[in-house]
């Protein structure tokens, strides 16, 4: 007699092969998973990583049993768990973690979601996250959420006497990753702009694909950027990861960068046990030049004999390993791609000191994010990044924990990303008025540039602006000139008193950087769009 198919430690392909077989149906295995949810999620170690379960599940189980998973449905009566921020039409919120939007469900499934149903899946319920994907707060513990709470890490569950867990579970994918990690479903989906999926993946020893934006829908998720944003696979084998992209790579006329999809017709097809032979595989130390020894040379003796064994694991694979170290790692971004935002964090170390983020997350959530209140959310009154801010400060005591610095930061912006960036004097930044395209000074201007864009500085406290704190900013428009070829497409920053106000220009008031602090420093930014 075959013992009883074990769900715990059981790949998706696994899964797969059971139901095919006909050694496990639909409903029982959805029905072990809710058990094993309540015994290790809701109870035992607690690791609360599904903040939802959706109340259909049993019955979409039921109604897939008499079908077994095939080429058109390889999904079929298969357990699937999907972060909180990706859209369900169904029973099911779609909250991205926070209270501010506790009751809002979605007017549709996010592409991801209707492939997922339309490949068979059933849909288990929602993961935790790190709240609005770990984009609101800075220094907020990774899988922690005002409305989910934290996520521990199924490893090392155990918490500090602030909450946050020892070992973390990695994030913002956090809920994602621990459930697969735990045997709590069959494979994940979680969403990554910055490391997401890529960090819990290595904190539970998952495989994940960051897929190149383009590659799989993002319509429907509650979005970072959407210059990087991407939803991806958490699971437990390279073979589970092909099975869940076969299914999710595909264009869909709602997320523009998927018209340029290429793909191969299967991903399992090209899966090779021995693909390293011959592989090149880049290692970023050099020993013998410790000054740029970026990545390798800080590391502690433990972290250093774990690398080693990876690397030799490769070696033994047929891999050729080039050492060399990237000596420029220090300055990828550069100048004028971050800026400055007060950490107000309540319970930080370095409350009142400035942190960085990158500009292209705090100028594209604002637009992002209220694009996604407005054609997807239903079921909430909130309708913009700035309802989301004020419900939080109403509620400060139970969705403010850590604060909100990043949105704070995000909703000064004006529609243009000259609106306040935080950059040294002497970097610009040129940008499109009223567009969300911005460009570095040495990248080709774009043909539809409107008459005028604006060249933005922030001045930082000690800095010769900040000097002139009485002198008012004025932004005017640059006249064509033989030595400045194109130069009638850009702005000049000129500081004036404000009675030698040149006509037609834009007259910019200067902006605390904390609304709730006396010192004010002057930030330009440009009202014109």
């Amino acid at each position: 007699m075959d013992e009883p198919f074990q769900v715990d430690n059981a790949s998706l392909a696994d899964v797969q092969q059971a139901l095919t077989d006909g050694r496990i149906s639909s409903t029982t295995l959805t029905q072990a998973y809710l058990t094993r949810i309540a015994d290790f999620d809701r109870a035992g170690p607690s690791l609360n990583s599904v903040r939802e379960v959706n109340p259909d599940a049993l019955t979409i189980a039921g109604l897939r049993d008499g079908q077994k998973p095939s080429k058109r449905y390889p999904l079929a009566g298969i357990p699937i768990l999907v972060k909180d921020n990706i859209a369900t039409a169904d029973r099911q919120h779609t909250t991205a973690g926070s209270l501010a939007l506790e009751t809002a469900r979605a007017r549709q499934d996010a592409t991801v979601v209707r492939r997922l149903r339309a490949a068979g899946a059933v849909i288990l319920g929602k993961a935790n996250l790190t709240e609005f994907a770990n984009f609101i707060a800075i220094e907020m513990p990774a899988g922690y959420s005002s409305l989910g709470g934290q996520v521990k890490n199924p490893y090392a569950p155990a918490l500090d006497d602030k909450g946050a867990p020892i070992v973390p579970p990695g994030g913002s994918s956090s809920g994602s990753a621990v459930a697969v990690a735990a045997g709590l479903c069959a494979a994940a989906i979680g969403t990554e702009t910055s490391g997401s999926l890529l960090s819990p993946a290595t904190q539970n020893g998952l495989v994940t694909v960051k897929p190149t934006v383009g590659l799989i829908s993002r319509a429907g998720i509650v979005p970072i950027a959407h210059s990087q944003d991407t939803a991806g696979p958490l699971t437990r084998t390279v073979r589970d990861a092909a099975i869940l992209l076969n299914v999710l790579a595909a264009r869909d006329k709602l997320d523009p960068p998927t018209r340029c999809l290429q793909r191969p017709a299967d991903y399992t097809a090209v899966l090779d046990e021995h693909g390293l032979r011959g592989a090149r595989i880049g290692l970023p130390s050099d020993p013998a030049d410790p000054a740029n020894d970026v990545y390798y040379g800080k590391l502690n003796p433990r972290s250093v004999q774990v690398m080693s064994e990876v690397v030799e694991t490769l070696r033994a694979g047929g891999a050729e390993i080039v050492c060399a170290n990237i000596p420029t790692v220090g300055w990828i971004g550069g100048p004028g791609t971050r800026m400055a935002v007060l950490n107000r964090n309540p319970q930080s170390r370095t409350k009142y000191d400035p942190t960085y983020a990158s500009i292209v997350f705090v100028y594209e959530i604002k637009r992002d994010l209220n694009a996604y209140l407005s054609d997807w959310a239903s079921e909430t009154s909130i309708r913009t990044m700035a309802d989301v801010i004020a419900f939080n400060d109403a509620n400060a005591d139970r969705a403010l924990r850590f604060g909100q610095d990043l949105f704070l930061a995000a909703a000064w912006l004006g529609r243009s990303i000259c609106a306040r960036l935080r950059c040294s004097v002497s970097t610009p930044i040129w940008t499109r008025i009223g567009s969300t395209r911005c460009c570095s000074p040495a990248a080709p201007v774009p043909q539809s540039r409107p008459r005028q864009a604006t060249r933005a500085f922030m001045c930082r406290p000690g800095s010769p602006l900040d000097s002139m704190a009485k002198t008012r900013p004025i932004i005017r428009s640059a006249r064509r000139s033989p030595a400045v070829p194109g130069a009638n497409r850009f702005c000049s920053v000129s500081l004036t008193p404000s009675s030698r106000r040149p006509r037609r220009a834009v007259r910019l008031p200067a902006m605390p950087l904390d609304p709730r602090r006396s010192t004010n420093h002057p930030m330009l930014y440009s009202d014109a769009d």
